[in-house]
């Protein structure tokens, strides 16, 4: 079975849906936000699982004027590669592949005298194939 398969833990990313101001959320998310965690939201911090719990709760009540919030998931092995594209305040999630690809490499060589056969096939078979995860374009 390859590392795909096993795939099941997704991490979620906000990101804005319509051309406008880009990523803002209301007061109300952002005090719920600060009553859970007793610090302030950053913007930075789009796939913060409490902040994205509270947009799942409060739904529309959690955008600000002119930024609809939209939840893009991807999966745990990609939740240090992802990055935001945009144009005109309308935002895109995407994976930074190349970053994904060349980390997994590096992981792979130092592991290469520990792996057996077919555990080194399905890595590397795995790192050339192209990444199938719906709605979320590549950066690279």
């Amino acid at each position: 079975m390859g590392r795909r398969e096993l795939e099941r833990d997704f991490v979620e990313v906000m990101h804005v849906c319509e051309y406008g101001s880009g990523l803002s959320l209301s007061p109300k998310a952002l005090e719920r936000y600060r009553q859970r965690t007793g610090r302030d939201w950053r913007r930075e911090d789009r796939d913060d699982p409490e902040m994205v719990r509270v947009v799942r709760e409060l739904g529309p009540e959690a955008h600000s004027f002119g930024s609809e919030i939209r939840l893009a998931r991807i999966p745990e092995s990609y939740k240090d590669y992802w990055a935001i594209d945009e144009c005109d305040g309308m935002e895109t999630v995407c994976i930074r592949y190349r970053e994904y690809k060349l980390e997994a490499i590096r992981e792979l060589v130092v592991a290469w005298d520990h792996l057996s056969k077919r555990d080194l096939k399905d890595h590397i078979l795995f790192l050339i194939e192209e990444p199938d995860i719906e709605g979320i374009p590549g950066a690279d």
